[in-house]
């Protein structure tokens, strides 16, 4: 999510989870600081994938980098494909209400919309 709406302020207090004994779920989604990003290439404050020799794994604001880390993650490249494909498609589907319940004007909206959400660099190979 961090990479597809351009939020770089994702340091590990940003992100929890919930316990209940038996399970351990995500919570819901919090302090997202989507901002702009001109250039194609940006970075994350945290790393995905191995630590390489001590060196962090990968910041580069990139969702095929992500897929192809996924494996440490407990998924197979093809099912992290699946979570990319669905988040992109709910970002696209549900665009237009979450924008219009959160944005001044249609000017407003068209900005964020052009130059956070989805962009072009998360998607560059």
């Amino acid at each position: 999510m961090n990479i597809a709406i351009r939020n770089n302020d994702d340091y590990a207090r940003s992100h929890a989870a919930s316990w209940d004994g038996q399970k351990l779920t995500l919570t819901p989604a919090f302090d997202l600081t989507s901002g702009p990003r001109p250039e194609d290439s940006f970075r994350q404050a945290l790393a995905h994938g191995r630590d390489r020799g001590g060196v962090p794994g990968e910041e580069k604001s990139n969702l095929a980098v992500l897929v192809a880390e996924s494996e440490i993650y407990g998924l197979s490249g093809s099912a992290a494909q699946d979570v990319v494909d669905q988040l992109v498609a709910n970002i696209e589907d549900n665009w237009d209400d979450a924008a219009d319940a959160a944005c001044p004007s249609a000017a407003d909206k068209l900005k964020l919309r052009e130059n956070q959400m989805l962009p072009r660099a998360a998607f560059l190979d």
